[in-house]
């Protein structure tokens, strides 16, 4: 009878091994980064217990954060994502129906407050009177300084997430949680990144939060967090679980960087 000898056993053995980590390879995640590709780091303007204007003003950290890491927000004088954050509260009503694309437009020309939702009470703004700030609000002609992403759009290209990063675009997300009564929840995050493998292009993303950390004294005192959330798609939205529950993507703003590098 035959026996396998131990130079026939190891070199099954490594055969085992590089099948295996061959395997590892080609199903091993990959992470696309804003601030790796493009510099600058990435931001998370958040809520506190010692601001007691800003419990509604998710769309205004979101829009924050994109002003921090685009340059718009730092070449305008301000230090970090908090004190652009702060700007807002200290201007805007408390209110949860406002946008990224609202609060970028005032902040660029002044204008932007309107008759429903989230109003300006305090002259500012206009940092950038001289750049041109698109007044559409679902278009997304590409290479324009604000691009828009409703869910049709969104529908069509649900891939669109992924290239306005490799882009260069600061994204922020309007997420929506359905309810049995046909309502919905509704909430603002700062996409940063997202996962992605040889069978599957998009797998999850890298998001920045207001809501993470609201017990802190002041906004200063947060913890930073850049959390990975799996999402799939599902009915052609993007579905991930945040807090327990079942959100979708609904829709995204995006502005571009005020210079291709970014410091």
């Amino acid at each position: 009878m035959h026996h396998p000898t131990k130079l026939n056993r190891v070199a099954r053995l490594f055969f085992v091994l590089v099948i295996f980590f061959s395997f590892q390879t080609i199903y091993a995640d990959s992470e696309f980064r804003l601030d790796q590709a493009f510099g600058g780091e990435w931001y998370d303007a958040e809520k506190s217990k010692g601001n007691r204007d800003d419990d509604w003003l998710c769309w205004a950290s979101s829009a924050a954060n994109v002003l921090a890491w685009t340059g718009w927000g730092t070449d305008a004088g301000f230090k970090t994502e908090d004190d652009i954050f702060r700007y807002y509260s200290e201007h805007w009503t408390d209110h949860p129906s406002g946008s990224p694309r609202r609060a970028w437009q005032w902040w660029f020309t002044g204008a932007g407050s309107s008759k429903k939702g989230a109003k300006v009470i305090k002259e500012g703004g206009a940092f950038w009177p001289d750049v041109e700030f698109p007044t559409y609000k679902w278009k997304s002609p590409k290479g324009a300084l604000f691009r828009g992403i409703g869910k049709n759009k969104l529908k069509r290209d649900p891939y669109i997430l992924r290239k306005l990063l490799e882009e260069g675009y600061g994204v922020a997300l309007q997420i929506v949680q359905p309810q049995d009564d046909g309502e919905r929840n509704s909430h603002m995050i700062t996409l940063w990144g997202f996962r992605y493998d040889n069978n599957n292009p998009f797998k999850g993303i890298l998001i920045t939060d207001s809501d993470d950390d609201k017990k802190a004294k002041t906004a200063e005192e947060a913890d930073n967090k850049l959390p990975y959330y799996p999402v799939t798609l599902r009915d052609e939205y993007w579905w991930f679980e945040y807090k327990g529950k079942q959100w979708k993507i609904l829709a995204a703003y995006a502005l571009q960087a005020k210079n291709k590098k970014i410091h």
